[in-house]
């Protein structure tokens, strides 16, 4: 009997375990993209750019305001935000077109959304960039054959 109490035992503590380590869901901050009204293509946040300003978060909620070029610079880390340092953790995204005075006037689908990468690579005076791209489309589940964005 205190034997089958042991190994029922063992066996209850590394399913514990297990869960813990592997399967319990990390929650991190949900994100707003705010996209200026119509603009479709490629889009781009870049880190760490100096003179930049830094992300911010509204009803905990990282809010990325992109101007009219599709190229939003930052001066916050790539893991603002994040649950973890080297883990952003589950979280909803959600796309906004907005009107001249930044107002939502539409939620973009997530259908239309596509090509998502998130890439560090070096400019040509050998500095670091840390980015995150995506595309918007104007239908649904329609890209193009390949994207790339303009770096920077």
């Amino acid at each position: 009997m205190k034997k089958i109490l042991l190994i029922t035992g063992a066996i209850v503590l590394a399913l514990v375990a297990i869960y813990f380590f592997f399967f319990r869901e990390v929650r991190g901050t949900d994100e707003v993209f705010l996209i200026p009204e119509g603009l479709t293509g490629c889009f781009g946040i870049y880190y760490n750019q100096e003179n930049s300003k830094p992300l911010s978060k509204t009803d905990n909620k990282i809010i990325y305001k992109f101007p009219q070029s599709g190229k939003l610079m930052t001066s916050s880390p790539q893991n603002f935000g994040w649950a973890k340092i080297d883990d952003s953790g589950w979280h909803d995204a959600a796309f906004y077109y907005v009107n001249n005075q930044g107002e939502r006037i539409k939620k973009i689908s997530h259908e239309k959304i596509g090509y998502e990468y998130t890439s560090e690579y070096s400019d040509s005076s050998g500095d670091t960039i840390q980015s995150y791209t995506f595309y918007i489309s104007k239908e649904k589940n329609k890209f193009p054959d390949s994207v790339e964005c303009d770096n920077k």
